[in-house]
């Protein structure tokens, strides 16, 4: 996946830079993180490669703003994109890289802090997209508008997997605190 795809997608409507990085802090930063330097870099090369437009409009404050959208060679892209297989294994997962090396601490009390600290934030992450699912306006599946559809079932692909996290946290804390007591032997 690409920031270049997601902001094609992003930008079925006109939008602002601005807009756009809101877009990624309200809904997109649960699978996909942004800022606006990269935004506005990525912007100008999909205008470059023709696949945005954009065009200065009056603001109610301060300087004109740019507004960005979608052309057809963009729309084109972002079909294609979106037709091709997943693409797995492209995820830079730091924290799994962390505890991989973990052992060059030789202290499992660090471990064990660094694996109850992944687990508050594996919690804290699921209350919130929780909430998100609570609130959602339409629960059924089977009615529910297309956008609403996908993004209910990417929703739900979240959820399931902040709960097999959470698991494997409080497994491994198990472990660890099993470890330590067996290495104080």
């Amino acid at each position: 996946m690409s920031l270049e795809s997601i902001l094609l997608a992003v930008l079925k409507e006109p939008a602002t830079g601005y807009e756009l990085k809101q877009a990624f802090d309200q809904t997109l930063q649960h699978f996909w993180s942004a800022d606006m330097a990269q935004i506005y870099r990525t912007l100008q090369r999909l205008e470059n490669a023709g696949q945005l437009k954009s065009k200065d409009a009056p603001s109610l404050k301060g300087p004109a703003r740019r507004i960005y959208q979608r052309t057809a060679a963009g729309t084109k892209q972002l079909k294609k994109w979106l037709a091709a297989a997943p693409r797995l294994g492209n995820e830079r997962l730091s924290h799994i890289a962390q505890l991989v090396f973990m052992h060059e601490l030789d202290d499992l009390n660090q471990t064990l802090k660094f694996v109850e600290s992944l687990k508050n934030e594996f919690a804290q992450t699921l209350k919130i997209l929780e909430t998100i699912f609570e609130n959602e306006p339409h629960k059924n599946l089977l009615t529910m508008p297309s956008a609403d559809f996908h993004g209910s079932l990417g929703l739900q692909m979240g959820l399931d997997t902040l709960r097999l996290k959470l698991q494997w946290c409080d497994r491994s804390i198990v472990t660890i605190k099993k470890r330590i007591k067996h290495e104080e032997r």
